[in-house]
């Protein structure tokens, strides 16, 4: 049984901690040497300590390897990625023309 894993903030605005939060929802329970061995099947070399990293939110896969990572996990790439931030409320901001310099 693989062990506790850190504890990521649901409102965490870095890429990497939200992509670890959503690959934890895909992978639940199984352990990192799990998911390495069906990345092996679908021809990707990844270490699991690689995968450990991404599930802490301290590392990304490279880009390249989404793909495969995806089919690893019977999943569309797309599947893997974060859902985006929502924009924050912009600055209002004054009209150059009416600013006091």
């Amino acid at each position: 049984m693989p062990r506790e894993r850190r504890a990521i903030s649901e409102s965490d605005r870095d890429w990497t901690a939200r992509f670890a939060l959503r690959l934890r929802s895909i992978i639940r329970k199984r352990s990192s040497i799990d998911i390495a061995e069906l990345m092996k099947g679908a021809g990707l070399r990844v270490e699991h300590r690689a995968i450990d990293a991404w599930l802490a939110g301290r590392r990304l896969p490279q880009l390249k390897d989404l793909e495969r990572i995806g089919q690893a996990l019977g999943l569309d790439y797309r599947d893997l990625l974060p859902e985006p931030l929502t924009k924050l409320p912009r600055r209002k901001r004054q009209p150059a023309w009416d600013r006091n310099f």
